[in-house]
């Protein structure tokens, strides 16, 4: 359920990205795409070990970019 919030969430910013709306609603969700892009980098850095061992690095690095430690969540230790 969450999953779907944050896909969601994303095709709100990429729609934004090609549409300038000047609100403070819009303004917010871009804000936070960054914020939350910086958070799952970060993951990314943290949980590298147990991603580099369950997939290859470029899908690991796009699923978390994407879904954070709800990706990270789900892989073996």
């Amino acid at each position: 359920m969450i999953k779907f919030f944050i896909i969601l969430f994303w095709l709100l910013y990429v729609f934004l990205a090609f549409i300038d709306l000047n609100n403070l609603f819009f303004t917010l969700v871009e804000y936070s795409a960054i914020f939350a892009l910086c958070i799952h980098f970060v993951e990314y850095l943290f949980f590298f070990k147990r991603i580099s061992k369950n997939v290859n690095y470029f899908f690991g690095f796009l699923m978390t970019m994407v879904f954070g430690f709800e990706y990270i969540r789900g892989l073996r230790k």
